[in-house]
């Protein structure tokens, strides 16, 4: 390939219809060539991400979907900083003693609020008391600081911590009293992420859904490889059930979906289906057309995950079965009763007694 690479440099300036000829003929040989090896690496990953999802390690198929989505950045470094006398120090030891210094003057100059609005530890219950703060979550803390958010309350900005760097915050001895105390507060929302889920405070997951939605449609925008002609449609497939599903279906085996979600989720998939295909609205193409081409089965992927994880957790004894199988005291407030997680396996499956049946056999 760079022997084809060379030759095409050669003849893309020679302005003859023989040099323009032998130029298009190895620029086409080598997009072919380009276009199979990108063929085969993404059928190479798409086997890994299918083994791993029999195997049933979700954990790894997430992690190597997020190592295949992300986009590489390069965040600017400051690597030079001015002395006392604007003098420029551009070595790391001189940049660290400036920062030293630094910091030692402004907490030496008394420049600080007399009162920080914080809460004194002995007034808090001993039950609401954080555990001390080490050093390394400090570090770990500067590390993940966001660029071009306002100081706080020493009015140094973030960018001045991360250029200090971790030996330079080593070097300093008196650390803050203040970083090394954690106060509990609970925060009550309607809403929160829990291990990359959204928990609602009413129980259901439309909320949970529309965020997965959103960002499988992200993840489809940002695979330029799914839009081009090289590809063939049963390897687009491929890439669009291993990568695209598996963010859009983080969490769904404990999904108890209605039919507004069930209609949602169809039009998210019906979507990527015709962004695949190039099938816009004004070609009046309808979805049985798109249907017949490639076969529907977001849906009962979803049903098949929720029995899988039925089946496991009713093999174990533990709280989450419980919680499966126990009722709430009290009475049911009026209206319809609401969709569970096991409405959609006993619907198919019939009753509770044959799906645990099943699910003890590993029959689901």
């Amino acid at each position: 390939m760079l022997d084809k690479m060379e030759k095409r440099r050669k003849w893309k300036n020679v302005n003859t219809v023989q040099g323009r000829m032998m130029y298009r003929k190895l620029n086409n040989e080598l997009r072919r060539e380009t276009d199979k090896a990108r063929s085969s690496w993404w059928e190479f990953h798409c086997n890994e991400l299918e083994d791993l999802e029999r195997m049933g390690r979700s954990d790894l198929v997430y992690a190597k979907v997020n190592e295949l989505s992300k986009e590489k950045r390069e965040g600017k470094k400051q690597d030079s900083v001015l002395s006392k006398d604007g003098i420029l120090l551009t070595e790391a030891n001189d940049i660290n003693s400036r920062w030293k210094e630094y910091i030692e003057d402004l907490y030496a100059s008394g420049e600080r609020p007399d009162e920080l609005p914080l809460e004194l530890e002995e007034e808090v219950d001993e039950d609401d008391r954080g555990p001390d703060i080490l050093k390394e979550e400090i570090l770990q803390a500067i590390d993940h600081l966001t660029d071009g958010k306002s100081e706080g309350a020493d009015g140094v900005p973030a960018e001045m911590w991360k250029v200090l760097g971790a030996e330079g915050l080593k070097a300093l001895v008196d650390w803050p009293e203040d970083w090394m105390k954690v106060i509990l507060r609970v925060l009550t929302n309607r809403q929160f992420s829990y291990l990359g889920s959204i928990l609602t405070q009413d129980g259901y997951c439309d909320v949970e859904i529309k965020s997965r939605i959103a960002r499988a449609k992200d993840t489809f925008s940002k695979r330029k490889e799914l839009l081009t002609k090289s590809f063939s449609l049963p390897l687009k497939k491929r890439i669009i059930k291993t990568v695209i599903w598996s963010t859009l279906l983080y969490g769904a085996e404990t999904w108890a979906m209605r039919k507004e979600e069930i209609s949602r989720i169809e039009s998210c998939e019906m979507w990527l289906w015709r962004k695949t295909m190039k099938i816009l609205w004004s070609d009046k193409v309808s979805n049985e057309v798109v249907l017949r081409r490639i076969e529907r089965s977001l849906v009962d992927t979803i049903r098949r995950r929720q029995k899988a994880w039925l089946g496991h957790t009713l093999r174990h004894r533990e709280l989450l079965v419980l919680m499966l199988e126990g009722r709430v005291e009290g009475k049911r407030p009026p209206g319809r009763r609401r969709c569970g997680i096991l409405d959609d396996v006993k619907r198919v499956e019939g009753s509770y007694e044959r799906v645990k049946r099943r699910g003890e056999g590993r029959m689901l």
